[in-house]
Order: C-alpha cells, then structure tokens, then sequence
C-alpha cells in the first residue's frame, strides 16, 4: 500500500494534506503492529486507540462533509468497542489492567460463570464492532470508501485482521472454554453479517462500497468458522480445520482485498467517479491490469485456482462429512449454516461478475473518458503482485496450512483433512487445479488464433436492426442487480425514483427520464437513530446540570469522590 501511494497519492495533492495523510499512515501501520506485539491488555489497549484514532484521520483526509460524517460515525463506533474491550478486560483481570496475558489466563479460574459470560461478549461486541459484525457494522461502508485507497486497502486488507487476531488471542489464549451458547451466537451473527454484506454488495454501484460491503461478508464467514470451530471443539469432533480455515481465509482476504481498494484507486483516479454504472470499456486500454484484476475478483469469488477457495472449500467439506456425528439440534445448526453459506458464495460470484463486467467490458459510458490515460507501471505491476500472491497461495496451500496448523499445537494430527481439494473418493492436488486451468486458457487461446488465422471470426459491430449501437444501451450494474433488489425487496428496503424533467419548458411531451434507486437500512432506521436519538434527549436533560453555578460544580464533584471511594472499600 506504501509503495502504491507513491505514484498515486500526488495526483490528490490538491485534495489531501500529504505530509499529514503520512504521518496518519505511518501511526496507524506501526498501532496496528504494536496491537499484535502487545503483551499486556495495558499496551494491547493503548495502541488499539492509537491505531483507531489513525485510522480517523485517514477516514476524514479529503475534509469533504461525506467525509467528516463518516469519520464522526466511526469514532464513535471505535470508542464504544474500545469502551467493551476494556471493560472486558477489567472483569477477567478483577480491575487489574497492568497483568500480563499469562497472568491473565490464570486469574480468571475464579470468576463467576456469569462474569465470564459478560466478559466474554464484552469482547465480541468490541472486536464484532472493529471487524464490521452486524449490527455494529454499519460505519464500515461509510468509512473505508472515503479514505484514499491505498489507506482503505489497509483499513480493509490489515486492520479488520486485527480485529480478528485480538478476538482469537482471547478465547483461545485467555479463557478456559468457549460455552456452546456462545459459540452459536457468533455463528448466527457471522451468518447473518455475511449474507447482509453480501446482499448490500451484490445491489451497490459505488466501487468502493462493493468492496467495503464484501469485506463484511468476508469477516462475517472468518468469525463463522471461528465459531463452528468451538462448537465442534466443545462436542469432541476436529475443529482445528475450521481455525486454519478462518486464518487462511484472513491470509487471502488481506492479500486479495489490498489488491482490489488499491485497483479501484487507480480507476477513480483516470475515471473520476466511483459510479460503476459510468465505467465500463477498460479492458482494450488496460489489458495487464484487467487481467490483474480479474484474478483478484476470482479470489474474492472464492473462486479456483485462488487460494480463497481452499479455506471455503475445507469449511464446506468438513461441515458435510460430520453431519451425521453430532446430535441432532446441531445437525439442523449446520445444514442451516450450509445453506446459507452456499447463497452468499453464490451471490459473491454474482457481484463481482457485475463488478468486472461493468468496469472493463463493453463501450466507455462516459465519452470524455472513453481513452482513459496509461497508468504508472509501479501501479500495475504493485497491483499484479496481490494477485499473483493470491495465486501461489492457492498452489501451495498445503504447505501454507501445515504451517497454520501448527499454532494450534497439539492438534497437528488435523493437518491431512484440509490440504487437498476432495470429491468423492478421489483427491486432487491444489497445484493439479492451476495445471487444469492453465490447460483450458492455453487451448482456448490456441483455439481462437487459430480461427482468426483461417479468417472463420469476423470482428465487427453488433447488428441492432439497423441502428447504431451506443454505451447507453448496455446492461448497467443497477440493471444487472435488478432481480437481487427485487427477490430481497423485504430485507433491503429498496424502493425506486422516476424523475422526469423536460427538455424544452414549452413541450409537454418530450422528457427526460432517470431512475434512482434509494436502499434504506433497518438497522440504521429502527436502531441507530432512535438510539441516538435518546443519546441526544438524555444529553440535553444533563445539560441542564450546567447552571453556571462553581459551588454546584463543587459539590457534584464532592459527591463523585465520595462514591467512588465507596465503591473501593
């Protein structure tokens, strides 16, 4: 991302702040690290903020109002998951913050069954809030679209992770058991943020939001296999596949979505829009670049031969072999589970074919753009890199998984169960896919030149009737989504706007029509507002308190420490 903001961050001169977007860049890179290397909840929370209050200022660069709103929704977000993270801590360190991890995973044997279900949702409402769970993930569309792309492949590619690796490093390091209960409720919110990320993804024509949505249904199926893995943990069964799953999975998705923010910062940077429904055409002038992103659209399809697939692939292999070994409310818990997992894989496959498609094939949509100008090479080939990552993570996965395998100690015996890919009885090699492929474009290839060489492929316009055909008459993106809007009307809250204006003021008859879609959250609708809404009536009724008046200041301040000291003894 740093190498990439190289030869794309100077064309923003005039929008961005540059020395100050570095100086924000470089302390959320180094919070992020220090997140990892913390070895105290101390020093984990210290550099959680300092990483969050970073990422603010990258969300609110540009000062535009979409920005500075953005920005105000997810800092208060962030300090309300940094509010549940520390009092997390709080309980299962019985308040005190300065205990180190180890010390951490020996105090809480004491505590309570219900303190420790307290802490332990404390902790996935404030890492569920940073990785963009619903209900609490309604900043991450507004957030990461408004920063500059290179900071948005870091706050989707790197900083999501983070959140992962810290809810990780508390159930797995710090408590003793993870409850089944528990374990189910991750899963009906991951399942339930995957397939509402997905949907929103799927209808979205803001390049930008696509991706930002498709992070979430990302993180929705990592938490998911986090949380069928302590289930089957809990029943005795093989969970370690589903963790190396989660943490593969978290691997690509670094890999493949720095990849996709930073190819959608070179196209608004030559489009000038983010509308996908204005692009179109790009593949004739950019062809190494279309290519590099058709392979970072295949991984974020969790598509073969990219290393995406394998994680999804081992979560759906082994949730089918082990249906018959667990009880029966379970068994209905993952068949459930598969199916919807087999709709969000299916309409993640739908999106990003509308996403490719309307960017790069068919005719420009915008005349003044129909030429775009070449882009730097560093920007390519930087571009290029993540996908062909993507793709020597899917040749060597086997390798990739053994190693991911061996954090979970002492369970290396699971290692077998993911690295091929299975059907039936036979198995097939990850690097046997990429031969199969590389085969089929070879010959598809081959087979093509060799028509156009016997002159049997005539290249010519698409016959309309006798018209001449235009962009205007291509299939858009709102126009590919159609059936999405309307099949998931009752979920999306979609409705549709006809506005009509005339060309002359004096004819009647010939108008101009456009259609607008408006999608409305519930969430934002039935909790966000009425919540704030109370905020700002129980805000205004303590403000009354505020009389001006230093011997009421005094007292008020009096009665504080006479509670608190209460409270200590």
């Amino acid at each position: 991302s740093s190498l990439f903001a190289i030869p794309y961050l100077p064309r923003y001169a005039s929008t961005y702040s540059l020395p100050a977007l570095h100086v924000a860049s470089a302390i959320f890179i180094l919070a992020m690290q220090a997140v990892v290397l913390a070895s105290s909840p101390l020093a984990f929370l210290i550099f959680w903020e300092l990483m969050s209050i970073a990422a603010y200022f990258l969300v609110i660069a540009d000062r535009e109002p979409a920005s500075i709103k953005a920005g105000l929704i997810y800092l208060v977000m962030a300090h309300a998951g940094f509010s549940c993270i520390l009092a997390g801590f709080l309980v299962l360190a019985h308040g005190n913050p300065l205990m180190d991890f180890t010390l951490l995973a020996q105090s809480i044997t004491n505590l309570s069954p219900a303190m420790l279900t307290t802490a332990f949702f404390l902790f996935l409402i404030g890492f569920g809030s940073k990785a963009g769970l619903m209900p609490l993930h309604q900043w991450l569309p507004l957030a990461h679209p408004q920063a500059p792309s290179n900071s948005s492949a870091l706050m989707s590619g790197v900083m999501l992770k983070v959140a992962v690796y810290g809810f990780l490093r508390v159930t797995l390091d710090v408590f003793p058991h993870i409850d089944t209960n528990w374990a189910i409720v991750v899963i009906v919110i991951s399942l339930l943020s995957a397939m509402l990320g997905v949907l929103m993804a799927a209808i979205e024509t803001d390049v930008k939001r696509v991706l930002a949505w498709s992070s979430i249904e990302n993180l929705g199926l990592i938490f998911f296999m986090i949380g069928i893995g302590f289930v089957f943990k809990n029943l005795g069964l093989p969970s370690i596949p589903f963790f190396v799953a989660a943490l593969l999975h978290s691997l690509n998705h670094a890999i493949f979505k720095s990849g996709l923010f930073l190819a959608a910062g070179a196209i608004i940077s030559e489009r000038h829009t983010r509308d996908i429904d204005e692009m179109g055409g790009l593949a004739n002038s950019w062809p190494l670049f279309s290519l590099a992103f058709l392979g970072l659209v295949f991984g974020a399809a969790a598509l073969p031969p990219f290393g995406t697939f394998y994680g999804e692939w081992l979560t759906f292999q082994h949730l089918a072999t082990t249906l018959s070994s667990v009880p029966l409310g379970i068994a209905f818990l993952l068949i459930l589970s598969l199916s919807i997992l087999a709709l969000v894989s299916g309409l993640a496959i739908f999106t990003f074919v509308k996403t490719f498609a309307d960017i790069f094939l068919g005719r420009s949509r915008t005349e003044s753009n129909s030429k775009p100008k070449p882009l730097p090479q560093s920007m390519v080939l930087i571009i290029l890199s993540t996908t062909i990552l993507s793709l020597i993570i899917g040749v060597f996965v086997s390798p990739i998984a053994s190693v991911l395998a061996h954090i979970f100690s002492p369970f290396n015996h699971a290692i077998q169960l993911y690295a091929p890919l299975s059907l039936t009885t036979e198995t097939i090699q990850p690097l046997f896919v990429v031969s199969i492929f590389i085969l089929i474009a070879f010959v598809g290839y081959e087979t093509h030149q060799s028509l156009l060489r016997k002159r049997r492929i005539k290249i010519t316009e698409t016959w309309d009737c006798g018209q001449p055909i235009n962009a205007h008459m291509e299939y858009t993106a709102t126009g590919f989504a159609a059936p999405i809007r309307f099949f998931f009307r009752s979920i999306l809250m979609s409705q549709k706007h006809m506005l009509t204006e005339r060309i002359t003021p004096q004819n009647p008859w010939i108008l101009r029509r456009k259609l607008e879609w408006d999608t409305t959250s519930r969430l934002e609708e039935h909790l966000y507002t009425p919540l704030g809404n109370l905020v700002l009536i129980i805000a205004a009724k303590i403000k009354r308190l505020q009389n001006g008046i230093i011997q009421f200041y005094i007292l008020l301040i009096l009665i504080t420490l006479v509670l608190i000291l209460g409270f200590a003894i």
